[in-house]
């Protein structure tokens, strides 16, 4: 968290352009889930100002998680990119209980790009309180 990560992705193979590769930049990922929760994440990326964002097709390469914790398979997670905004959704398959989790990033399609962590903090749950039943609603 907190990190900012450049991309040199080679986005003409996967755009199908002509010229150089554009660099991109992923945002700050942002945790939606909490402990106990299928793993819901979101991760605004942006290009050099002016330039077109190419296609990106991104997967989950590796999580690991801290001792003692299961991480979720790398391979369960859901990718979504929606067409008129610059955010990468992932979600996980299975609950995760983990307070962190590292992920491994890599965009498909582009064997020379690097793959990129993005560290990550899930809050702890939060338990809903109990029904109350009033004596206005019996």
């Amino acid at each position: 968290m907190g990190t900012r990560i450049t991309w040199l992705a080679a986005a003409i193979a996967l755009a199908g352009w002509a010229g150089a590769a554009a660099a991109i930049e992923l945002g700050d990922a942002s945790v939606m889930s909490q402990q106990g929760q299928r793993l819901k994440v979101a991760i605004p990326f942006g290009a050099i100002p002016g330039e077109r964002v190419p296609v990106l097709r991104v997967m989950v390469e590796s999580v690991e998680a801290p001792a003692g914790f299961a991480a979720p398979d790398a391979g369960g997670f859901t990718v979504a990119m929606p067409d008129r905004r610059r955010v990468i959704y992932l979600q996980s398959r299975e609950p995760v209980t983990a307070p962190s989790l590292t992920m491994r990033l890599r965009i498909v399609g582009d064997e020379q790009s690097p793959s990129i962590p993005v560290t990550l903090r899930l809050p702890p749950a939060v338990a809903s309180a109990p029904d109350v039943v009033t004596a206005a609603a019996r």
